[in-house]
């Protein structure tokens, strides 16, 4: 009798067909995956510059501001202060994000399209949200006293809830 050792063409392809379905499902996971870390990561950048200005509106006698404005792929932050003779930027940063930003309140929402912009101010005494506002770049559809700001990623999404009132915020996702 003749001694085999090694696989049979039949078995070497049952073999190859398992692992290609096994790296497949593993790829498809770790894609999700991914997706779904980048949109945390938006989100947890906005949550961090909401928490600059609140440091920032708390510790000065001035008014401080954060203007978020979505230019194409990029968000554009620009921090700034009201020293009684107007609005200065005195620090700014940007991100670069994917897929869609949507801000939000109890009555309506508004997707960010390109040269929209969010203001978000705290009032120094009491340390609530003074104003929380989405602006379209026609002057429609405004969105005021905003809720939440969800940021999408190819359908998987993190967002950053805001409560006017006691100006808390807190990221979800």
């Amino acid at each position: 009798m003749k001694d085999n050792k090694g696989f049979s063409l039949i078995e070497l392809i049952v073999l190859m067909g398992i692992l290609a379905i096994v790296i497949g499902a593993g790829g498809i996971g770790m894609y999700g995956s991914m997706q779904r870390s980048k949109a945390k990561n938006q989100a947890s950048d906005f949550n961090s510059k909401i928490s600059e200005l609140y440091s920032a509106s708390m510790s000065k006698a001035e008014d401080y501001r954060l203007v978020a404005t979505l230019d194409g792929d990029t968000v554009k932050y620009s921090f700034q202060r009201n020293s009684g003779s107007g609005w200065t930027a005195y620090n700014s940063a940007s991100s670069k994000i994917k897929g869609a930003i949507t801000a939000s309140n109890s009555s309506s929402s508004y997707e960010l399209v390109n040269n929209s912009y969010i203001v978000i101010k705290y009032n120094s005494v009491d340390g609530a949200f003074e104003e929380i506002t989405a602006y379209n770049p026609s002057g429609v559809a405004n969105v005021e006293k905003i809720q939440k700001i969800k940021f999408d990623y190819y359908g998987k999404s993190a967002v950053v809830n805001l409560r006017f009132n006691t100006g808390k915020h807190s990221m979800k996702g």
